[in-house]
C-alpha cells in the first residue's frame, strides 16, 4: 500500500510539473532587438542600465544591447541569485562585481552608483560573501 501511495504522489508531482528531483532553469534570456529575439546568456551580462523607455544590457565595456523594456520587467526576468538592483537605473551581475567603493560598484571600467534605497541590500550581499 505504501508503495502505491508513493507512486501516486510521484505521478501527481509530475503532472503538476513540480518534480523536485529535476530542476531545469534556463541560463539565458531572450530580448527583442530590431524586430528579432536575441538570446543573451546570464554569464555574459555585466549590468543593465535604464535608458528612458529602454534598457541597455552591457555585455562588455564596449558592447551593449538596447531593447524596449522597463527596469522592473528586467529585474523580474533576471534571477535574483545572480543579479541585484543597486540603483533605480542599474541592475548588476553579482559575479562581475570587481569592487565596492563608498557609494559605487566597479564593474570593468565603469563605476555604478549605489542608490540610498539599495545600500542595505548591497551591504547584505557583501556581508554574506565576506571572509571573517
Amino acid at each position: 500500500m505504501e508503495k502505491a501511495i508513493k507512486r501516486l504522489e510521484e505521478y501527481i508531482s509530475i503532472k503538476r510539473g513540480t518534480n523536485d528531483d529535476v530542476s531545469v532553469k534556463p541560463d539565458f534570456v531572450f530580448v527583442k532587438v530590431d524586430g528579432q529575439h536575441q538570446k543573451i546568456a546570464y554569464n555574459d551580462i555585466l549590468f543593465v542600465e535604464a535608458f528612458a523607455d529602454y534598457v541597455k544590457i552591457w555585455i562588455s565595456n564596449e558592447k551593449r544591447i538596447v531593447t524596449l523594456q522597463t527596469m522592473r520587467n528586467m529585474e523580474t526576468a533576471l534571477p535574483a541569485e545572480r543579479f541585484v538592483r543597486i540603483h533605480r537605473s542599474y541592475i548588476v551581475s553579482k559575479s562581475h562585481i570587481e569592487a565596492i567603493q563608498n557609494n559605487a560598484i566597479v564593474i570593468g571600467q565603469k563605476q555604478l552608483p549605489i542608490g540610498k534605497n539599495y545600500k542595505e541590500l548591497v551591504q547584505t550581499i557583501v556581508n554574506n560573501a565576506k571572509l571573517n
